[in-house]
């Protein structure tokens, strides 16, 4: 048994099941002002991760800025429209807050991991604020996800009692990550992947990363053998050079 598949049920308990329905509750932000040179923004996939100190801690080393998004439950719900206005909502406030942050760093740097892929791509693409993008274990798309991964059995069973695969993937077009990369603006973009990933299958990442090459982009791949989906994370967190 890889380490994904001993670690999911850990983490799904009390996961996925009731985004909040309270818009002001939606958002948290934590904002860290080190130099105007460079503004580091991640972008949690739910809940604040126990290991983005150690990216925080690292930014602030070199000088940079550092502004960390996360939120009070996992944003992807058995309510799959009410996923979907949530999505849009986070885009909507996340890339409003970057524009106005724009004008105050000479470069801002966005990355997104798992599932969190989707809104990043989501706020990046099209967006002329962007200077990098850092993809970390995303996948192409947001249903596919849920529907394969080891963490997510008992979400899809949720969802699968009111819609199919073909007409989720279909309701969820607009906030799937491989429809959000045709106007990628970022200069850079980097992806970090696992061959070992249970969570989102390498496969899927790497059709996310050869759409963007379709597209014109020349993205970096990073990837490992061995580590998994939340030990890439952790790998991340602590260890990329990318930052």
């Amino acid at each position: 048994m890889g380490f994904d598949r001993f670690y999911a049920p850990i983490t799904a308990i009390g996961d996925y099941f009731d985004s909040p329905k309270d818009i002001r509750r939606l958002i948290h932000k934590e904002f860290f002002y080190k130099s105007k040179k460079e503004l580091i923004i991640f972008i949690s996939p739910g809940k604040k991760e126990p290991f983005a100190f150690a990216l925080k801690r690292r930014v602030l080393k070199r000088d940079k800025s550092y502004l960390e998004y996360y939120f009070p439950e996992r944003l992807v719900s058995k309510d799959y429209k009410l996923t979907k206005k949530i999505f849009k909502i986070v885009k909507k406030k996340i890339r409003a807050d970057i524009h106005k942050l724009r004008k105050r760093f000479t470069k801002i740097t966005l990355i997104g991991m798992s599932v969190g892929c989707a809104n990043t791509l989501m706020i990046a693409d099209n967006n002329q604020d962007i200077d990098k993008l850092i993809l970390v274990i995303p996948g192409n798309c947001l249903a596919e996800g849920i529907w394969k991964s080891v963490r997510t059995k008992r979400l899809k069973k949720e969802i699968e009692k009111k819609i199919t695969l073909k007409e989720l993937k279909k309701y969820w077009k607009d906030i799937s990550p491989e429809n959000n990369v045709s106007n990628i603006k970022a200069k850079e973009v980097y992806f970090y992947l696992s061959k070992a990933d249970e969570s989102i299958p390498y496969e899927n990442g790497l059709i996310l990363f050869n759409l963007l090459k379709k597209h014109g982009h020349n993205p970096i791949l990073r990837e490992n053998k061995h580590l998994g989906h939340y030990l890439t994370a952790v790998s991340f967190f602590m260890f990329s050079k990318d930052i």
